[in-house]
């Protein structure tokens, strides 16, 4: 999986991934459900959907456009109805959001600076694999974080909020309250 801002921006099918069209910057959450729907196209009507970090804001928006099973969130941005992520961060103080770590590029695009990776994603990680990673990161459009969320209302298939008690982004105490806030079961990793 390759992002910039949320380096997991991607969600898992089997053993490979779908990926978001995050370099579009045009394409926000809608256009990431769509693009993955059409990749998820031939799969079984049986699928579990598993998302990290900015994934959660598309999860709940796929379930209208193709049968899912079940939902996991995992250490995810949680939807709400037409507020945009930038305003939850904004009246939420434990969510995390740097922008003065990010630089932006001609077409808008953004990605955090290679220090500012290391500090939030990449501190605790062996030096080989932080200069893989840091190659291998890709600008993010802004659209899914700065729009209202498309998501009308909840889907009505069991859900899942997994939290990690270390992650520095998507803190534990947000995603615990926010998966029990919408009847998820809610799963502590001590990660």
């Amino acid at each position: 999986p390759r992002s910039t801002l949320f380096p997991y921006t991607t969600l898992f099918r089997s053993s490979a991934t779908a990926e978001f069209p995050t370099e579009d910057p045009g394409a926000g959450a809608t256009e990431y459900a769509a693009a993955l729907v059409e990749q998820f196209r031939g799969c079984s009507d049986d699928i579990i959907l598993v998302g990290h970090s900015l994934a959660g804001l598309v999860l709940p928006l796929i379930p209208a456009m193709r049968p899912v099973r079940k939902l996991v969130f995992v250490c995810a941005k949680i939807p709400v109805p037409g507020l945009p992520l930038v305003a939850q961060i904004d009246s939420s103080p434990t969510l995390a959001f740097a922008p003065d770590l990010l630089v932006a590029d001609e077409h808008g695009r953004v990605r955090y600076t290679d220090s500012a990776a290391v500090a939030f994603f990449y501190h605790d990680v062996p030096k080989a694999l932080v200069d893989r990673s840091l190659s291998e990161l890709r600008p993010q459009g802004m659209k899914a974080m700065t729009e209202p969320s498309p998501l009308v209302r909840w889907p009505e298939i069991p859900m899942a909020s997994v939290y990690c008690t270390d992650d520095q982004t998507t803190p534990a105490a947000y995603s615990r309250v926010a998966g029990q806030h919408h009847g998820m079961q809610v799963i502590e990793m001590r990660s």
